[in-house]
């Protein structure tokens, strides 16, 4: 548990200054942490491609108020692409997704929301997961099952490539392969 407690100052010190440094991440807990982070320091936009939104990472609790947070900021905007189709059921159980509708319906939130489900080659097995924090910091998963990936606060031309490819597929997928949106 000591290292993730450090691990966590590491993340929160590189993200508050935006040092451009590669940080690895090799557990579930390590993404919560990076994610959670990501979300407390983005100024505007989140862009997430992931698999199913793994529970173990996206059900952590602070990491959910984190993204509560940020959602209920003027014009923020989290977009999630999904690799693994999702249907209505899957929508009314996930701890993110539920959050999402209660603050939707709460009227506390000045952001958009939108999550679809994947279509073309972001639909396929072997495309790599991501986040983008704004035009700058990312997480890039390297290895699925051992949710090996590197992140970094401020490498602005890797980000904008993942931007770019993000908002390509999320066209593709377009508005039938919606799932929910505020």
């Amino acid at each position: 548990m000591d290292h993730l407690v450090e691990y966590e100052r590491l993340i929160e010190r590189l993200a508050a200054e935006r040092t451009k440094q590669r940080v690895p991440n090799g557990l579930p807990e390590h993404a919560a942490v990076l994610l959670k982070t990501m979300f407390t320091y983005a100024n505007s936009e989140i862009r997430v491609y992931s698999g199913d939104l793994s529970e173990i990472v996206f059900g952590n609790p602070p990491l959910l108020e984190a993204v509560s947070s940020f959602i209920s900021r003027a014009n923020s905007k989290l977009r999630i692409l999904l690799q693994n189709a999702k249907d209505d059921a899957w929508l009314d159980s996930h701890p993110l997704t539920v959050r999402m509708r209660k603050l939707a319906q709460s009227g506390v939130i000045h952001g958009s929301f939108d999550i679809r489900n994947a279509s073309g080659s972001y639909a396929d097995a072997d495309a790599h997961h991501f986040t983008v924090m704004d035009q700058d910091g990312y997480r890039f998963e390297l290895e699925h099952e051992h949710t090996k990936a590197i992140a970094n606060f401020n490498e602005p031309k890797v980000a904008r490539n993942l931007i770019k490819a993000f908002d390509e597929a999320f066209e593709i997928a377009g508005e039938g392969k919606r799932l929910y949106s505020f």
